[in-house]
């Protein structure tokens, strides 16, 4: 696994993200994989109806980035 890590870190920034997004999806078809729950769910679709309801207001990954010191 460290050998894997070790590879995976001299990738750029957006090839790890479209990886992370490969390995998503990879699990989101996963038939075998668990089910999402209703209270997750839920939330998920709260945050997108604000987000519909308050267009602009929400907070970038750019932002969130930035507050947490984290180089995109």
């Amino acid at each position: 696994m460290n050998a894997i890590l070790k590879e995976l870190s001299q990738l750029g920034t957006y090839e790890k993200l479209q990886l992370i997004e490969e390995l998503w999806n990879s699990i989101d078809a996963d038939e075998n994989a668990p089910p999402m729950s209703d209270e997750l769910y839920d939330e998920l679709e709260r945050r997108s109806k604000w987000c519909a309801e308050h267009p602009g207001q929400g907070t970038t990954i750019q932002e969130i980035a930035r507050e947490l010191g984290v180089k995109l």
